[in-house]
């Protein structure tokens, strides 16, 4: 059960934002333990609640862009997930590793200005299903952003992408997630997979 957004307290609203400042926990997992929505986060995150409060910087409003592409860009972001306690095989294979890295090099290969198009265009796509009516496997490289959003949209790295623009790290969960299965789609060595890509991305285009 979720509080209201008029009964968050502004002790909680500022504990709220110093989580969402340090970067190590999902919106979804403050939201769990403050027991509010994800939206309200997301809120609080944007500027639209507690705008009044200060973040540790000081500032006020949305988190500040600087920060935001801090905790985003962070090599040591995959720590996020640590305390994962699902069950089950932590590590993609190697032929699912492969396979996406095989996907990235090819992605990589060409002209810089050339590639930014490519990774904007592939990141805003129109939709195309994953499964045809009679539940056959997507095949693909990339698997459509909608469909992800449907069938996970809990996901972490889901939940920042729709209050993020942030093309490369679209591009990879969309590679990640058409190689490996759904069920592992969460686990610590996929989203780690999903940052590496990314980066390698944002490398290339920067």
């Amino acid at each position: 059960m979720t509080l209201p957004r008029s009964l968050l307290s502004e002790e909680r609203a500022r504990e709220i934002k110093e989580q969402l400042w340090a970067g190590h926990m999902t919106q979804a997992e403050i939201a769990h333990q403050h027991y509010v929505s994800q939206s309200t986060i997301s809120r609080i995150f944007r500027g639209y609640d507690w705008a009044h409060l200060p973040w540790p910087d000081g500032s006020l409003g949305h988190i500040p862009q600087e920060r935001r592409t801090t905790i985003h860009a962070s090599r040591h972001r995959s720590t996020r997930y640590k305390h994962d306690t699902r069950t089950g095989k932590q590590e993609l294979s190697d032929k699912e590793t492969s396979e996406i890295n095989s996907v990235v090099e090819q992605l990589l290969t060409g002209d810089d200005a050339q590639l930014r198009d490519t990774i904007t265009k592939k990141a805003t796509e129109t939709r195309r299903r994953a499964t045809s009516s009679q539940g056959k496997k997507f095949t693909g490289d990339m698997l459509p952003w909608l469909d992800i959003k449907e069938a996970d949209p809990g996901h972490p790295i889901v939940q920042e992408l729709i209050t993020l623009d942030d093309p490369p790290l679209k591009v990879a969960l969309r590679i990640v997630c058409a190689k490996v299965p759904q069920s592992d789609w969460q686990k610590p060595s996929a989203l780690a997979m999903i940052d590496a890509e990314a980066e390698k991305i944002r490398a290339k285009i920067a």
